[in-house]
């Protein structure tokens, strides 16, 4: 059937239409997961000088959402003690 077909052609337009969406959602996906990294980095790096003792708790590599890591970062900023970052590390 081949390119020089309109049926050949359709084949082909679909299969690339398809393979395009196809890497555009995995690139989605890899954004978000890059991002999620460089968050929760910036949460780890943020700890890491103002409350040391939180740099590593395990709850960071659980953050679902660039949105909710945002947000934990701005809440980590505000806190005034080690009481608040716990709460704030434990509500995620």
């Amino acid at each position: 059937i081949g390119k020089t077909t309109s049926f050949g052609q359709e084949l082909m337009d679909a299969g690339r239409k398809e393979g395009l969406e196809k890497g555009i959602e995995k690139g989605r996906i890899r954004g978000r997961e890059e991002g999620l990294e460089r968050m929760a980095t910036a949460i780890r790096g943020y700890l890491e000088s103002a409350y040391p003792k939180f740099a590593n708790d395990p709850s960071i590599g659980h953050i679902a959402s660039l949105d909710q890591a945002g947000e934990i970062l701005k809440r980590l900023y505000r806190a005034k003690s080690e009481a608040m970052v716990r709460e704030i590390l434990r509500r995620r």
